[in-house]
Formats: structure tokens, C-alpha cells, sequence
């Protein structure tokens, strides 16, 4: 399932404050949390929402915002579920609950139970995350919150992995059903590990690499046109050893001069290809997506995808060649 993405920026002058107020709470209203603004003056708000099979993660800033999960809610949706909230960039925000309100700086991550009623408050604005977890599935993995409602993770190294691969899945999800499945697993695991639950048989820590392993194939793709993308770069971007990367990227049956090569060498099929709009030469296509010789460039192509880079550019339709060339 794709990432819902809603900005007010992309709303028309003439709205007032507190429709965007409301155009913003709307698009943050499910799992029987309600959004309100304290302050509606000159109001902004951004939203990234990606629903999963019992699970949900959601991005949002805004100038000020409250959310509130009330009784008659948790009532009418009888959704038993771990809320996890952090703090992602801004002024502290505050999560309270059964009397109690847990200050967040920046980075912090709690855990509420979502079968009670619960706030959280981001009075001067900034950005939060929340991931809400079908408590089924992660009691099933050995967490039962108890006293760990409102504390600080177990294991904050786990936290922040979970947390940076919730980010992570609002930029890139995972496709199909089976990956959303997978998703929720790693998410599941990762927040067993980072808030204490047992690790039976080791299967979190293996979530745990699998979801480090994915973070490290976004990182590598996003950055394969660099000139200096290695292993060692990308660890440090992780606080991993160059070896840790390669390990883990070797469970995964790949490596990052692998995952480079593809990337630059499908860049360079969709410009000769037209897909990409461009009226470079073969010669200029092959040192924009970071081949350093052209004969590299022809020997890779040809073997990745059966022809030559001029074949291709060839085989394109005059009309939407001339129409590439036009731009």
C-alpha cells in the first residue's frame, strides 16, 4: 500500500485556518485518535501515513497539535493495540497518560497502552511519529506492557532502529502483501526488542538485522550515483563497521558494488529508453549515472539487459525520440 502524503501547502490561499486544521486532523483520524489545534493562527501541518495488516505508522508536523484517544473511542473500535510515540524534530512534546505526562525531547520514544485513554500534546509545534501495533500480535511475541507504559525503551540502540525503519517504510514500503506482512513482523519484533520482551529463539534479533539490512539497501540505492558510495561510507552513515555492512548485506545475497551497478545501469535504461526525457549522448548518459569509461559502461549494459546502449537508443520511436530531444 502506497504512503498517503497531504500537505496544507497544497491547499488554496482562500481556506481559512481552521479548515486547514481540519483538513490536517482528517487525514490523521483513525485508531480512534482525534486531532484538534491549539493555536489555529497561521496554521501548517504535514501528514505521511502508511497502513499495514495490524499496524499503522504516521508522520506528522504541524505549527501546534493535541491528539486524544478517549474512552468512548476505545469503546466503539475495541482496538487493543501498543502506541508507540516519538519525537522526530522540534520542541519537546509531551505523551500522557493515566495521570501521568512523560516529557520527550528530541528523539525520545514511549510506549502507551492504547486500550486506555491517552494524549499527546506537541503545544509549539514540530514533528512526531507514532506506530500503533495490534497488541495481539506483539503479546504473541512475548511484550506485555505492565509497568512499561510511559517508559523509556529497554534497549534505545533497538528503539532507534525501529524507529529510523519506520521512517524508513513511510519513504519506501515494502510491496505486496507478503512485504507489508514482513513489515509488520520487523516493526512487531522491533518493538519487542527495544521496550524488554524476551527474545525466544533469537527471532527479533534476526528482525532486527533483516530491517538494518533493508535501511542499508535504501541508503546505498539513494546515493548509487555518488562517486564515493562504499561500504565503509554507508556504515559510518549507521555507526556500522565496513565488514558489519557487507555481512549483512551478504545475508541478504547481495553487496553494495551490486546494488550500485543496478541502480546506475536501470538509470541508464530508462534515459535511452525515453523514460527519462534526455538528448545525451550514449557517451555523456554513461558518466551521468557514474561510469567512469564508456567501454565499462557498454560491457555492463550489454550484459545486464542482452543489447547495447546504442541499440537501445536506436530502437527508440523516431517520434519519441524527437520529443525527448525537443525538451
Amino acid at each position: 500500500m502506497p504512503t498517503l502524503r497531504f500537505s496544507t501547502d497544497q491547499l488554496g490561499p482562500r481556506l481559512t485556518d481552521a479548515a486547514r486544521v481540519r483538513r490536517w486532523a482528517d487525514c490523521l483520524s483513525g485508531n480512534g485518535v482525534s486531532f484538534h489545534c491549539p493555536r489555529e493562527d497561521g496554521f501548517r501541518g504535514a501528514v505521511e501515513l502508511l497502513r499495514l495488516p495490524g499496524c499503522e505508522i504516521g508522520r506528522a508536523h504541524a505549527t501546534s497539535a493535541v491528539g486524544t484517544r478517549t474512552a468512548e473511542a476505545i469503546v466503539r473500535d475495541r482496538d487493543q493495540a501498543f502506541f508507540i510515540f516519538a519525537n522526530v524534530g522540534g520542541a519537546r512534546k509531551v505523551a500522557s497518560q493515566a495521570g501521568r505526562d512523560i516529557v520527550l525531547d528530541d528523539g525520545a520514544i514511549t510506549v502507551l497502552d492504547h486500550t486506555r485513554p491517552h494524549r499527546t500534546l506537541a503545544p509549539d509545534g514540530g514533528a512526531a511519529v507514532a506506530i500503533v501495533i495490534s497488541g495481539a500480535d506483539v503479546a504473541a511475541s512475548g511484550l506485555a506492557l505492565g509497568d512499561r507504559t510511559g517508559r523509556a525503551p529497554a534497549d534505545p540502540g533497538a528503539a532507534r532502529l525501529l524507529l529510523r525503519y519506520a521512517l524508513g517504510l513511510l519513504a519506501d514500503p515494502l510491496a505486496g502483501p507478503d512485504g507489508e506482512a514482513v513489515a509488520t513482523q520487523h516493526l512487531t519484533d522491533l518493538v519487542g526488542l527495544a521496550f524488554g520482551a524476551p527474545d525466544r529463539g533469537g527471532d527479533r534479533v534476526r528482525s532486527a538485522a533483516a530491517a538494518r539490512a533493508r535501511l542499508i539497501l535504501t541508503a546505498v540505492r539513494r546515493r548509487a550515483m555518488e562517486p564515493d558510495v562504499d561500504a565503509a561510507s554507508v556504515g559510518r552513515d549507521f555507526g556500522l563497521s565496513e565488514r558489519t555492512v557487507q555481512g549483512l548485506l551478504a545475508d541478504c545475497g547481495t553487496s553494495v558494488g551490486r546494488e550500485v551497478l543496478e541502480a546506475r545501469l536501470r538509470r541508464a535504461y530508462d534515459l535511452l529508453h525515453g523514460i527519462e526525457p534526455t538528448a545525451a549522448t550514449v557517451a555523456a548518459i554513461a558518466f551521468d549515472c557514474g561510469f567512469n569509461s564508456v567501454s565499462t559502461f557498454y560491457r555492463a549494459y550489454r550484459a545486464r539487459f542482452g543489447s547495447s546502449p546504442g541499440e537501445a537508443r536506436r530502437r527508440l520511436p523516431q517520434p519519441a525520440l524527437s520529443k525527448t530531444l525537443a525538451r
